[in-house]
């Protein structure tokens, strides 16, 4: 069985890298649902299009310098908890399903849930050991104190 710290390794080292590749993907089938027959399923796949292009913006930057035009985008959320960014993916993933149109939106909605889905790995996953919790959270623990396994 994998080891979830090698996961979420990788997980943060990929992150944006993953994010954009799967937010032009939810664009290109928000393409493919404007073609799709009824008017719900058109402007299903205009938000499925503006959902993905909201993914890039925020996450390409980091790492294609063809999107450094769109860095203001993903600076919003620098510095921020990591929450605001998955409640904001989470979102994005479910406004798009108001439309009506499920047929041809699925492929796009699990292509924003994967986004979403990414980050609240990244959220949720790595936890600081007991000791290490118990260490600084010691009556005599100063704030940037390192841990120890030693000290009493």
């Amino acid at each position: 069985m994998a080891d979830a710290s090698n996961t979420l390794y990788w997980l943060e080292t990929w992150n944006a890298q993953i994010s954009t590749i799967v937010g032009a993907f939810a664009s290109l089938c928000g393409v493919f649902a404007l073609f799709a027959a009824g008017a719900s399923c058109k402007f299903a796949g205009l938000l499925q299009i503006i959902t993905g292009l909201i993914v890039v913006a925020i996450e390409g930057p980091n790492f294609l310098p063809q999107l450094a035009m769109a860095a203001p985008a993903g600076a919003m959320l620098e510095g921020k908890p990591a929450w605001i960014k998955v409640a904001l993916y989470g979102a994005l993933t479910i406004v798009p399903v108001f439309a009506g149109c499920f047929k041809a939106f699925l492929l796009g909605f699990i292509a924003s849930a994967i986004v979403t889905g990414i980050h609240a790995a990244l959220l949720f996953g790595r936890r600081t050991p007991p000791d290490e919790m118990r260490f600084q959270g010691a009556p005599g623990a100063q704030p940037d104190q390192p841990y120890s396994p030693t000290t009493p």
